[in-house]
């Protein structure tokens, strides 16, 4: 009997620590509103990949490992940073504080800037496949440390950095990763390699 139980503890805690791994790496988020249309729409279910970005505190690693160079960065990625054409999940920084899916279009130390509807990065125009509409305009802006700035797809839809800002690293929560509902729309999140295009 004693066996019996100690097996059954041990089988619930290997499913607790199941459960929490995959909440540490993956999260659910529903698809609301126009906002992503025409490569996502209002109601699809996604699994976000919250590893994507994960990274270690600099400072912190610093203290526990001797003579370790820190090369003025805060934080070490462990396996990437948001790219440009990723789609990823922010955390608004307005007062709502909403979670909200975009696409990266600006990076850190970019200047961006919306020109007759075409997104600017540093003079250069990004080709984009993927929009649907034009954004409004908007003045050069150069993008901090840290900082990415976010756009629908569907731009004259979209409540984005286009209105609020660029997002901290901080409140970019993961990478979406795969639509699982509804069923016929299952597959992988489009997520574009865009870099700005060379002028002739």
């Amino acid at each position: 009997m004693t066996k019996t139980l100690l097996d059954v503890a041990k089988a619930l805690a290997l499913a607790a620590a199941f459960f929490l791994l995959v909440q540490a790496l993956l999260q659910n988020y529903q698809v609301l509103g126009e906002s992503m249309e025409p490569n996502l729409r209002s109601g699809q279910h996604l699994i976000v990949n919250k590893a994507a970005y994960m990274s270690l505190d600099a400072d912190r690693l610093s203290r526990l490992i001797p003579f370790y160079d820190l090369d003025d960065a805060s934080r070490i990625p462990l396996f990437g940073k948001p790219q440009r054409g990723d789609v990823v999940v922010v955390v608004s920084p307005q007062p709502s504080a909403k979670r909200l899916v975009k696409r990266v279009v600006g990076l850190p130390g970019d200047t961006l800037a919306i020109e007759y509807g075409v997104v600017m990065i540093n003079g250069r125009p990004l080709s984009e496949p993927y929009v649907r509409g034009l954004p409004a305009d908007r003045d050069p802006l150069p993008i901090p440390p840290d900082h990415y700035f976010v756009l629908g797809d569907n731009r004259p839809h979209s409540n984005d950095s286009n209105s609020f800002g660029p997002v901290h690293r901080s409140n970019i929560l993961g990478k979406a990763w795969l639509v699982y509902w509804p069923p016929r729309h299952f597959g992988t999140v489009d997520g574009f390699a865009v870099e700005p295009e060379m002028q002739p």
